[in-house]
Parts: structure tokens; C-alpha cells; sequence
């Protein structure tokens, strides 16, 4: 699996189950471009629109976020913690390293070139 990016830009979209399930295959998928490159990208290739709100009351199908790295993008998901510290949030090194967490994971996918 590569975990390397081309841009150092990672868009992350994080499926929010409205609904009651998933819209793809996958609850969180990175895409190694900037946001609205990464936009569409994920409609030309889940053929859905990311602002789509399946269910009225759940909200949105998806919530979507720029990263200036993969490491970034994924260092909540990988088990990092938020605290606060001095008046601003700080985070905790993750559990997991990317490849660890993307190793075996089907239910995540990075999509480079």
C-alpha cells in the first residue's frame, strides 16, 4: 500500500452512516489532493456527491476536511488524543503509525495517483 503523497495535501471524508449505513464501501477515505481537486475526484469515482444528505435528520453523507499531510490527516483515526493545553488543543502521538492503519484495514483507502 502507499502511504507516500505527490502533493503533501491529503483531503479527508469521513462517511457519517446517515441514514443508518455507509455510502461507499469504505468510512474513511483520503485523497492525496487539495480540496476541491479531492471533491471531484471522489464524485467522478463514488459517482455521489459528498454534500448529499440521504437522511434530513442525520445531516450531511459525508464530512470532509483538508490536511497538509497524510500523517495529519490520519493522526485521529490512528488513535491520537486531543487535550488542551495553555489555552489551545494539542494532540497526543497516535497509537498506530499510517502504515499500520491503513495495513488491513479495508474499511479505509488513500487514493493517489
Amino acid at each position: 500500500m502507499k502511504t507516500k503523497n505527490k502533493t503533501g495535501i491529503v483531503t479527508r471524508f469521513m462517511d457519517m452512516h446517515s441514514g443508518g449505513h455507509l455510502k461507499t464501501p469504505f468510512t474513511h477515505i483520503y485523497i492525496d489532493e487539495p480540496l476541491g481537486e479531492a471533491v471531484r475526484t471522489f464524485k467522478e469515482l463514488f459517482k455521489r456527491d459528498p454534500d448529499n444528505i440521504t437522511c434530513t435528520c442525520c445531516g450531511a453523507d459525508f464530512v470532509y476536511e483538508e490536511y497538509d499531510s497524510l500523517e495529519e490527516a490520519t493522526a485521529y483515526d490512528r488513535g491520537g488524543k486531543w487535550f488542551p493545553n495553555n489555552g489551545k488543543y494539542e494532540q497526543t502521538e497516535p497509537d498506530q503509525t499510517v502504515e499500520e492503519y491503513f495495513s488491513g484495514n479495508n474499511k479505509v483507502i488513500f487514493i493517489t495517483e
